[in-house]
């Protein structure tokens, strides 16, 4: 037939809708197409939001700099895309979401430039809002003790799949009011999410590379330095920090807190990494999942207080943690519920307990970066724990009650020899007991079972 190629209409057709599958397919995943507003378009970020709100944007990739907060205050607003946002001002959030519904930030990294990453303020604040999600954000050098994601008075929002690095920063704790002093710290959170409702952070990873807790740095910057004494408060405060002019509790902050004292309840924390923290998961909040999670390195491993009720624990790693793995306790914002009298208004119940503690794992324990400095705090290291519950307080607050402790291992590492600098070695234990619980005068209450454990003994037992 000459030239002529006959090609099967089965084949044909198939590459055509191949083609137009593939076509589709790229139009979904690119938030530039259909909506085609580009911040490249505008003579800034900020001017780009304000020209179209409630759409989606694309932030090309590219620096973005701006001097002042860029915000979002509009249903239903989505920042999306590859560009960097860089804050110039140490006194400014770089991005604000606040009053507004169904906005979603993707893919975006926030961070400052170089000598300006000391701050006061946070990475990405959002307040007041509802179902806002965050995802695949990165957070880099927001060095703030205000938090570099942070999440206050919203309902059901979502922080996924993030990553921040280099949280921390040299901060003055100013505990005048409640103490009696104030003191030199390094202090700072990665994620906070701060009375707020129905939330879930997932999958996310929080990284501290500057501000470890070394003897060198604790030096260098003077850390645990008393500042300040108020002077009618100094029979409160503890005779050796008067003589010494020096407190040993200056790393502050937490990778990731969850709180709200009453105010902050239904949260899912769930598969995070989190490394070189002082507390790894600070968690005051009720009705908490808090599970799959892995803590290497940090000074307290979690903490669950103040007012923490419904707390499931169940299937972390908790490794390389120097004083607690985990603290169960009532804090010094749990209180009993109260009826109106006088100008007082009624108060709901805000009690630490109903809480189960199973399947997880305590490993390296004494073998993270501050081990040291509280072995110069306690000798005789019996403070140091793997699992530290304590019961009933001795002022008057409601006592920690109900709580599950199955399934679980504090592990022994050295009974097993470890490489150290490549030759075989047995390692010490560095924890006192794998479990302690306190306020119990004779046996456990029959309101805390603890059961089929493996717990390998401490030096004290």
């Amino acid at each position: 037939m000459g030239g002529i190629v006959l090609i099967p209409f089965k084949k044909t057709l198939c590459q055509i809708l191949f083609i137009a599958g593939v076509l589709w397919l790229q139009a979904m995943l690119s938030p530039a197409i259909g909506q085609n507003i580009s911040v490249a378009d505008y003579e800034s970020v900020q001017a780009a939001i304000d020209a179209n709100p409630g759409k989606t944007i694309y932030v090309p990739d590219g620096d973005h700099l701006s001097s002042r907060p860029i915000e979002i205050k509009t249903n239903d607003t989505r920042l999306i895309g590859p560009g960097r946002l860089i804050q110039t001002n140490p006194g400014a959030a770089i991005l604000v979401i606040r009053d507004c519904s169904r906005v979603r930030i993707q893919d975006l990294t926030l961070t400052r430039p170089e000598g300006k990453q000391e701050s006061t303020q946070e990475g990405l604040y959002v307040t007041q809002c509802d179902l806002v999600e965050i995802e695949r954000v990165r957070v880099l050098d927001n060095r703030s003790g205000a938090g570099s994601i942070a999440v206050l008075h919203s309902t059901r929002s979502s922080v996924r799949d993030c990553l921040v690095v280099n949280y921390k920063t040299t901060w003055i704790d100013d505990r005048r009011e409640m103490y009696g002093y104030s003191f030199k710290c390094v202090d700072g959170t990665g994620i906070k999410v701060i009375s707020s409702n129905g939330s879930i952070v997932e999958g996310n990873r929080i990284i501290e590379e500057v501000f470890i807790p070394t003897k060198e740095n604790r030096d260098l910057y003077q850390l645990g330095e008393i500042t300040e004494i108020q002077e009618e408060m100094r029979d409160k405060i503890p005779q050796r920090f008067l003589d010494s002019g020096y407190t040993s509790n200056w790393h502050q902050g937490s990778g990731m807190i969850i709180g709200g004292l009453g105010l902050s309840e239904y949260t899912i924390v769930r598969g995070n990494y989190i490394e070189n923290a002082a507390q790894g998961l600070d968690i005051h909040s009720d009705f908490v999942i808090v599970s799959d999670n892995i803590v290497n390195g940090a000074m307290m491993g979690m903490k669950a207080m103040h007012g923490s009720k419904h707390v499931l624990i169940s299937g972390n790693q908790f490794s390389r943690c120097d004083l607690w793995g985990l603290l169960l306790t009532h804090g010094s914002a749990s209180h009993t519920a109260r009826a109106a009298s006088g100008e007082e208004e009624a108060r709901p119940e805000n009690v630490d307990g109903g809480t189960i503690v199973s399947n997880n794992i305590f490993s390296f324990f004494g073998y993270g970066s501050q081990y040291w400095n509280w072995l110069e705090h306690d000798p005789t290291a019996e403070r140091f724990v793997g699992i530290r519950i304590i019961l009933s307080p001795s002022d008057g607050l409601p006592s920690l009650s109900n709580v599950v402790i199955t399934g679980n291992i504090v592990y022994d590492n050295g009974q097993h020899e470890q490489l150290v600098e490549g030759v075989p070695q047995k390692l010490p234990v560095r924890y006192c007991h794998a479990l302690r619980v306190e306020g119990a005068d004779e046996g456990l209450p029959p309101h805390v079972i603890v059961a089929n454990n493996i717990l390998h003994p401490g030096h004290c037992g």
